[in-house]
């Protein structure tokens, strides 16, 4: 049994990796939206979560998500998969507590780089750049698999200096998840897509356009996939990152290019902030940062968005960011 939270793709995409033949992965956006937090591990199961890093910790959505989740036994073994940019600072510790609060014990907790993707901050790796950073995430995943497999007991990122790094950066996610900023632009057909993406409900279809009705939400950045909503003026112009796997060839969708006007119309599945670069404030998307999300390039805050590994992972690398 897998839960996941994924903005871009790339949480989903592990998640699905590492997923057993014929095991569904489960989204916790849909769990979020249909009220469903019960569930039952079968003997011997092992139960993971997978989720990136923001501001060096938790998205606003998984913590919920942990909070309501009610398992009818202790599963076999409980282990974390977080995805970011430059690194995941204490997110291990974090979900530790975390689950440690809701009555589970964390077993392993393991971290993986994908894909900058926090054009919030800067601008997208190159498709290049991109297809190493995921060729190079599907070798870390298998060492992850047979790790799972042996149902190795290890948390990773969970030393004091991560978790000094999460304390440091963390309390920037509750100043960054301000709706405000939000509008669409001309190209916004309508589709209500994001509106069925949001993990927090906050936004409303009125007149045919979406309305950001919370003063804040989860900051998750699914909504702005489809390069039909802009943050500001900080995402014009700019390239909007997806998964391979969410980009479409044809049609009015997920357009299988990267290009920030193709509209993304997926499901609820698709949302969690995987961004892949490292910036000074806000997600770290997948760099090296000091506080944030990871974002993809060093940063001193943020979501982690698909950036490095640290001396933590196999992978070698960085500090700290916001992965969607």
């Amino acid at each position: 049994m897998i839960f996941y939270f994924t903005g871009t793709g790339n949480s989903q995409y592990v998640a699905k990796t590492l997923a057993s033949e014929g095991e569904l992965p489960i989204s916790i956006v849909d769990c979020l939206r249909k009220d469903r937090y019960e569930f039952t591990p079968a003997e011997g199961e092992a139960v993971g979560i997978v989720f990136p890093v923001y501001y060096g910790g938790l998205p606003v959505a998984v913590r919920q998500f942990i909070e309501r989740l009610r398992l009818s036994s202790a599963p076999a073994y409980l282990y974390g998969v977080m995805t970011y940019g430059g690194s995941p600072a204490g997110a291990g510790a974090m979900l530790r507590d975390q689950l440690g609060e809701a009555g589970l014990k964390l077993d392993a907790a393991f971290g993986v780089r994908m894909p900058a993707n926090y054009a919030v901050l800067y601008s997208i790796p190159s498709e290049e750049s991109q297809q190493k950073t995921l060729r190079r995430a599907d070798v870390r995943l298998e060492r992850i698999r047979a790790k799972l497999a042996r149902r190795t007991r290890r948390i990773e990122h969970a030393s004091a200096a991560a978790r000094a790094a999460t304390a440091a950066m963390y309390p920037g996610y509750q100043r960054a998840r301000k709706t405000a900023p939000f509008h669409t632009n001309d190209t916004c057909i309508g589709c209500a897509a994001c509106a069925n993406r949001c993990p927090s409900r906050a936004i409303e279809m009125k007149d045919g356009h979406p309305s950001w009705v919370k003063e804040r939400c989860s900051f998750c950045m699914s909504c702005v996939r489809c390069g039909a909503i802009e943050y500001g003026s900080k995402l014009t112009g700019k390239v909007r990152y997806k998964h391979p796997m969410l980009r479409k060839t044809t049609g009015h969708g997920d357009h299988g290019s990267t290009n920030s006007a193709a509209h993304d119309h997926g499901g609820t599945s698709a949302t969690g902030h995987d961004h892949g670069s490292s910036s000074t404030g806000g997600h770290d998307h997948g760099g090296a940062a000091a506080s944030g999300h990871d974002h993809g390039a060093s940063s001193a805050g943020g979501h982690d968005h698909g950036g490095g590994d640290d001396c933590c992972c196999d992978d070698g690398g960085t500090e700290n960011g916001h992965q969607h």
